[in-house]
């Protein structure tokens, strides 16, 4: 289950009196370190592990990448990792267990409120997330570190990644206020889903790059925010999130507080979503299990295994009770959502052991099931035995993998008009984005096009491809003008020409759609139906 945390400012007994009400301890206790000058942050390195020391929930803090008065520029090249190192240190010594240390860096960078703020400054702001990880690393192994971006905004985030070997989670801020949100709370939480850079775009991004996801701050602002906190802890559970951090506080603007009861109705939402009834993690749905079917040879002990999913371990070690050679086997069900596209699922025998004709542990793949399909276990490529009747049969140490779905290619053929940057866009089918946040870099005016191409399993039938411009800008000319230009899409073998698509942005003509402004056009594909 998702870890709860929570920010209570710098009170501890604030902590003591959420914890009563939830009924329950947090897992997790979320602060800051003090980015005003680097004299304060020194400072406040030791006040929060002292205020925080007798608490029973782990302390992450928030560690600025830079203070005011401060470049990026400078921090990359490493003249103040002096700091790092004693702010690292000192978090590590106070540790005496061997759990990760998470530290939040450089949050929010993709707004403009932040002293390492990063646009215009992507290329500092990477360097030098990169040297404060290799400076906290030179202290401990135990820290990891979590990438924090905030929902929404204009700033590509991927633009400031600072690298696979930086990173360990993909966090996200995500607050409801219906001061700018949808008062109906299904309808806000669907956009915190779907629009660019949002939590949809977080999963996608995290699984493509291989690493976990957490949510570092959220809060609510409404008394009629119930349904949209159910599906908030739906999410969490769904896509497994290593941990929440809630906003319990006042501070900044945002009166999130839940356990002084001041929104009652949220509050019981709250409880009933993440109190003490919910601590044990709920039977993952049919939809979200992968199912291995196997048997064994069992020799002084069961054979056992692990799973991975494109390389990364599902689930701890299992083992195969049923035996084989009783004509036994048993289900192996792991919580994994299915996913778009193509994938590896390899079936790893770590243990085998082999005492003669008489004794033997041996693995047996029967079949995989997931996202809907089966796969028998002659379908696996096995390094470590032969397939059989069905069956992939693993005599040695080694592994059988499955290679699941199958990709279907989306090909959109675009140009723009540039000004001050290309356009950029988002691709969703049937409500589901594609791929990250895409760009047009043919000019319409010297008549380029190219083509972006993505892949993702869809399935045969009628679909909604939307192709949604989210970054216009216009400075009052035709030569400060940034548009997009939507000239046709392949799918299935089937082209659809930019005219038959419904544009609520911009008109079509000459096969093309065409968007002066924000918004999208949708193409209705595998059909002659061409009304959305």
């Amino acid at each position: 289950m998702t870890k709860l945390g929570f920010y209570v400012g710098n009170d501890p007994a604030a902590l003591g009196a959420a914890q009563s009400w939830l009924g329950r301890p947090a897992d997790m206790v979320l602060n800051y370190l003090d980015e005003r000058s680097w004299a304060a942050f020194d400072s406040s390195v030791s006040y929060e592990i002292g205020q925080w020391k007798d608490a029973e929930a782990r302390l992450m803090l928030s560690v600025p990448l830079t203070v005011n008065g401060t470049s990026l520029e400078q921090v990359a090249t490493g003249a103040d990792n002096s700091h790092f190192l004693s702010a690292a240190q000192a978090i590590a010594s106070s540790r005496s267990d061997a759990d990760p240390i998470y530290v939040r860096v450089g949050w929010e960078f993709n707004g403009d409120w932040m002293p390492w703020s990063a646009g215009g400054h992507e290329a500092a702001f990477v360097s030098a997330y990169q040297q404060l990880v290799s400076t906290f690393r030179s202290v401990s192994n135990q820290f990891k570190f979590v990438w924090d971006v905030n929902l929404g905004g204009s700033l590509n985030p991927e633009t400031a990644y600072p690298g696979d070997a930086y990173v360990d989670v993909v966090g996200m801020d995500v607050y409801y206020d219906t001061r700018w949100d949808p008062a109906d709370p299904a309808s806000a939480f669907q956009s915190k889903v779907s629009q660019p850079f949002g939590l949809r775009w977080q999963q996608d991004f995290a699984a493509a790059h291989g690493k976990d996801t957490a949510i570092s701050e959220w809060g609510v602002k409404s008394d009629g925010a119930g349904d949209y906190i159910q599906r908030f802890a739906d999410w969490m559970t769904k896509n497994h999130m290593l941990f929440a951090n809630y906003w319990e506080d006042d501070a900044a603007g945002f009166n999130g507080k839940l356990h002084d009861n001041h929104n009652p109705a949220s509050s019981a939402a709250f409880l009933k979503a993440f109190g003490p009834h919910a601590s044990a993690s709920p039977p993952p749905p049919v939809d979200d299990t992968l199912v291995l079917r196997v048997s064994g040879d069992s020799y002084k002990g069961d054979p056992h295994f692990v799973v991975t999913v494109d390389g990364r371990q599902v689930g701890g070690v299992q083992a195969a009770g049923a035996s084989h050679q009783a004509g036994q086997v048993q289900d192996v069900v792991l919580a994994v959502p299915p996913m778009a596209g193509q994938h590896e699922v390899a079936v790893r025998f770590v243990d085998d052991l082999y005492g003669g004709s008489a004794g033997d542990r041996n693995l047996y793949v029967h079949e995989l099931r997931w996202g809907g399909q089966t796969y028998a276990g002659d379908e696996a490529a096995n390094d470590a035995g032969w397939n059989s009747g069905g069956t992939a049969n693993m005599f040695s140490g080694g592994q059988a993998v499955f290679r699941t779905g199958s990709a279907d290619t989306l090909s959109i053929r675009v140009s723009g008009d540039s000004y001050r940057g290309d356009p950029h866009f988002i691709v969703t089918v049937d409500g589901q984005q594609v791929g990250g946040v895409q760009v047009a870099t043919a000019s319409h005016a010297a008549g380029q096009a190219a083509d972006v191409v993505l892949q993702g399993t869809f399935g045969t039938g009628a679909h909604d491809v939307a192709i949604r411009f989210i970054d216009d800008l216009y400075g009052g000319s035709s030569a400060t003008d940034r548009n997009l230009y939507v000239h046709s899409i392949a799918l299935h073998g089937a082209t659809y020409g930019g005219e038959t698509a419904h544009n609520e942005a911009g008109y079509n003509s000459d096969g093309i759609a065409r968007l002066y402004s924000e918004g999208q056009v949708l193409f209705h594909t595998g059909s002659s139906d061409w009304h959305i």
